[in-house]
């Protein structure tokens, strides 16, 4: 496999996880695109044990 193909994977994989992200985060509350994008990288690494910590209540 090329490097231009796993990367064209990987971006793919993102895409779509950010995509997802921004859906859910809609029945949620107010989310930007920006956030949805953040959120689309770093939740499944929060699922797979990478970053530790739990959520934090909002005032």
């Amino acid at each position: 496999m090329s490097l231009g193909t796993t990367l064209l994977i990987v971006a793919s994989i993102y895409g779509v996880a950010a995509i997802l992200a921004f859906f859910f985060n809609m029945s949620i509350g107010p989310v930007t695109l920006g956030l949805a994008l953040l959120r689309g990288a770093l939740w499944p690494l929060w699922l797979m044990g990478f970053i530790q910590g739990q959520r934090l209540p909002m005032d």
